[in-house]
């Protein structure tokens, strides 16, 4: 079983978006506390006809307060949620998650890749994951109470802990699912 997770997105939804005065304060690594909700719009609708989600991946992760309310998901190491306004086909108040949370989880020497771009810092960028594999040394070095939800600074995904993903999973959400992170391939 593996260690960790990624959310998808189990349902036809829109494609959501900021206006522009947000499109860079909410999903991003540092905190932000908005005195009141920010609004999230429609942006791209799908072809069919879908019905409101329960929680979406993009931009960031967010999950319908009513449900959010039930699950224990506050005083997560390096997590913050804030509170937004979906305006879809109805207005529903939802949680959307920000991460200031970074360890290089990806084993850059076993993980098959299509290219690791080294900038000459500390800045990479890991393109094409063919074959991912986690790094057992970070597993071991840093406690699990500090790697819980966490991004790879050089790729763009958010790793769940299975502990988070059984919590959420409580609340049995229909608009996202969770896939194992160990050996997953982006083609």
């Amino acid at each position: 079983m593996s260690e960790y997770y990624f959310v998808r997105e189990a349902s036809s939804i829109p494609r959501y978006i900021f206006s522009d005065k947000f499109s860079d304060a909410v999903p991003n690594s540092a905190f932000t506390y908005p005195s009141k909700e920010i609004d999230l719009y429609v942006d791209l609708k799908p072809k069919d006809e879908y019905l409101f989600p329960d929680s979406f991946d993009l931009p960031s992760y967010s999950i319908i307060k009513s449900l959010f309310e039930n699950i224990n998901l506050k005083n997560i190491y390096g997590v913050n949620w804030i509170e937004i306004r979906l305006i879809d086909k109805k207005i529903e108040n939802f949680f959307m998650l920000q991460i200031a949370n970074e360890i290089k989880i990806i084993d850059r020497v076993k993980s098959v890749t299509q290219e690791i771009m080294d900038f000459g810092t500390e800045d990479e960028t890991i393109f094409g994951i063919e074959k991912l594999v986690l790094d057992e040394r970070v597993m071991n070095d840093i406690p699990r109470d500090k790697r819980l939800i966490v991004t790879d600074p050089a790729w763009h995904e958010v790793f769940f802990h299975k502990t988070i993903v059984e919590e959420i999973e409580k609340i049995s959400l229909v608009s996202t699912k969770f896939i194992p992170a160990e050996g997953y391939s982006e083609f």
